[in-house]
């Protein structure tokens, strides 16, 4: 039986100008705007989805919401989000379908992109600018629960808990280089703060709820683990890999992390580690990384990522750019493989 159903978007990229396309946004540097027929592509294959298969339990967006983390950007990124259509000018008219993802059903991280406020050199600063245009948590990491609407809310029903981090680089870090802009970090605190958090829901069995309301019931060995953060603990690239993805690595194991979803690298891949887990003891569990290309900045590769969970593992379905349309398939390593969905078994079932 499904325990929930989740779509995954990254890098979008927004701009002020919500009809944005097939530009560069500064005029100097490497970094570029939205383009506006895949976000209207996007959100048609996102409203088809739904009317197929009902709608999402959770929109998961992980970084760079923003080019350069403007109010402007960030208004334009949450009218797309949260409204059933996007509409400008008076009269009215509609530009786009929206996501049409209320506050009770999305997860919103910030990327190294938005902590910027400067529109031509990227430079990042400190602050809840992000959070606050967004209606979001301003401490981190936090952690939230999911379960199915009708589902009784009792230890013995199955949920999803969401780790949520902030891996853009923190107030003691220098911001001399490109690579380290970057690259991101989680600091040792936040990894430690990421245990004590997981094993207080072990101990006590309650968690948040996303959905607003009344807090979860769990018990941690029966829920799905999923961490969310932007950038990237693997990568082929070493000059943007996360500083200490190593030891992200290890705290993911031994708090028994089923999948760790993230963007960043704009391009999509998947890769596994296997380890000893504390939390939910097994010997040998298996986390799997998910590397989710750009949603929309005009420049990339694009596609998003939609799983459904249950107690035995999860399906999983990459839905990519090609032939002016989103097509739905799988992803190996490196390549994308036609017909979906694929499927992953947990190395242990949820009990």
């Amino acid at each position: 039986m499904p325990i929930g159903r989740i779509a995954q978007l990254s890098d979008f990229h927004f701009v002020r100008q919500l009809t944005h396309e097939k530009r560069a946004f500064y005029k100097k540097g490497r970094a570029k705007g939205h383009c506006f027929s895949r976000l209207v592509a996007l959100a048609r294959q996102m409203d088809r989805l739904e009317r197929l298969d009902g709608r999402f339990d959770a929109v998961l967006c992980t970084g760079d919401l923003a080019t350069d983390g403007s109010p402007a950007a960030l208004a334009t990124c949450l009218s797309y989000i949260e409204n059933e259509e996007v509409r400008a000018g008076e009269p009215s008219q509609a530009y786009t379908l929206g996501l049409n993802a209320s506050a009770q059903r999305r997860l919103l991280l910030p990327g190294n992109h938005d902590r910027w406020t400067r529109k031509y050199a990227g430079f990042q600063v400190q602050g809840a600018a992000f959070e606050r245009a967004l209606g979001l948590p301003t401490e981190y990491p936090y952690v939230v629960g999911l379960r199915g609407q009708g589902t009784a809310n009792e230890p013995d029903e199955s949920a999803i808990l969401f780790f949520v981090f902030d891996s853009t680089p923190g107030v003691f870090v220098n911001f001399w280089w490109w690579d380290r802009l970057a690259r991101g970090r989680l600091e040792h605190g936040a990894l430690d703060s990421f245990m004590r958090k997981a094993r207080a829901i072990q101990d006590d069995g309650i968690v948040r709820n996303l959905g607003g309301g009344a807090d979860l019931r769990v018990r941690y060995s029966n829920c799905v683990r999923v961490a969310l953060l932007h950038h990237h603990p693997f990568d082929r690239h070493g000059t943007t890999l996360m500083e200490n993805s190593t030891e992200f690595k290890e705290f993911c194991t031994r708090a028994g992390i089923h999948v760790v979803l993230f963007g960043h690298e704009h391009k999509e891949y998947r890769a596994q580690d296997f380890g000893a887990s504390e939390l939910a003891p097994d010997p040998n569990h298996q986390t799997v990384y998910f590397c989710c290309p750009s949603a929309s900045e005009y420049s990339s590769a694009h596609g998003f990522y939609e799983f459904t969970f249950d107690s035995i593992g999860f399906d999983f379905t990459f839905h990519k750019w090609r032939n002016m349309q989103f097509e739905p398939g799988g992803i190996d390593e490196n390549s994308f493989l036609p017909g979906a969905p694929q499927r992953y078994p947990f190395s242990r079932t949820l009990q």
